[in-house]
């Protein structure tokens, strides 16, 4: 703890004094707020995440150099995946100068050595997914619409333990997504979203909406209805707010989205377990690791990945019972 200063007479400013032996830190601790400081596998799964967006930066980059080129000659590329392997010798071929020509090549052999390091990089992600510390979140996870592996697990990393969020409205802040306010006496003004906190987070949920509104039933209708009344760029902040609180409600209390399709839920947590090779394609009874999830019509049986073996995910469909009141997502 630094020493305490304050100014003396006569005597120059600042001048070190030590705490009063009366005054202790530890009489203070309830004035002192906790932190929260993310353990070790936290800190992994952001590592990793940030190293991905590094390298698919610098081959984004490296793509928009080769479509430069292009635009400056005014040459249509061919069809086709036009970075491939195979399409080296088109790109020799272009009636181009040799330092041009030298400037593509090079940016080709960057794409073609940072592919491999994303997919090396993206097949950790997947491991880490069906790991004892991110297996259960995941599972809830990436059942909504326009998550997916990759995503989740970008989420999951900038959130870290959900349940330090005791509401979703500070989870909404902790994402930088809630309103900006002024307020000094009668006046009072609110303004954009804060944009602080995790920008990784932020990012992901935008992903994310972008492509819920324009495939999932539900959030479309949300966005066209926000849209007619605040434009277009507000009823997407909206729409990511409103997917941000679904994100936070899904993992805290362990239960399914109202509105998740479950084809597209089986389909997707059939990816999930083809990324280890490993996917159980036949139905089967319930095993001891499977989780059962409630998508509001039906009961979505899924066969969680092993926390000690390669990943297995199966999904088998079970119809709601006729009596009873409404059930409630359980896990096993």
């Amino acid at each position: 703890m630094p020493p305490l200063l304050r100014p003396t007479s006569g005597i120059p400013w600042p001048w070190p004094v030590s705490w009063p032996p009366t005054v202790r830190l530890s009489s203070r601790r309830s004035l002192i707020p906790a932190i929260w400081v993310p353990p070790h596998h936290v800190r992994e799964l952001r590592g990793l995440v940030a190293h991905r967006k590094r390298l698919v930066s610098q081959r984004s980059a490296a793509k928009n150099r080769l479509h430069s080129l292009l635009h400056r000659h005014n040459i249509l590329p061919a069809g086709g995946d036009i970075f491939s392997t195979d399409r080296h010798n088109w790109w020799d071929s272009l009636p181009i100068s040799h330092t041009e020509k030298l400037r593509a090549r090079q940016d080709l052999a960057v794409i073609g050595h940072l592919s491999p390091l994303i997919g090396e990089v993206e097949t950790e992600l997947a491991r880490l997914s069906v790991s004892e510390a991110w297996a259960d979140q995941v599972t809830y996870l990436i059942q909504l619409p326009s998550i997916g592996l990759l995503t989740a697990m970008t989420i999951l990393g900038a959130i870290g333990d959900i349940s330090r969020f005791s509401t979703a409205k500070k989870l909404v802040g902790y994402g930088g997504l809630g309103a900006r306010i002024h307020a000094s006496g009668q006046v009072r003004r609110s303004g954009g979203i804060t944009k602080q906190g995790r920008r990784e987070l932020r990012a992901a949920m935008i992903e994310a909406a972008w492509a819920a509104v324009r495939t999932h039933p539900h959030w479309k209708a949300q966005f066209r209805r926000l849209e007619k009344r605040i434009g277009k760029l507000k009823a997407i902040v909206a729409t990511v707010r409103k997917l941000l609180v679904v994100v936070w409600h899904v993992l805290t209390h362990q239960v399914a989205d109202r509105y998740a399709n479950p084809h597209a839920v089986a389909r997707k947590l059939m990816t999930w377990g083809s990324r280890h090779g490993t996917a159980a394609q036949q139905a089967c009874p319930q095993p001891p690791s499977c989780a059962t999830i409630w998508t509001g019509s039906d009961w979505l049986l899924i066969w969680r990945p092993s926390l000690t073996a390669d990943a297995q995910c199966a999904s088998h469909r079970h119809r709601r019972s006729r009596r009873g009141s409404h059930p409630q997502p359980i896990e096993t």
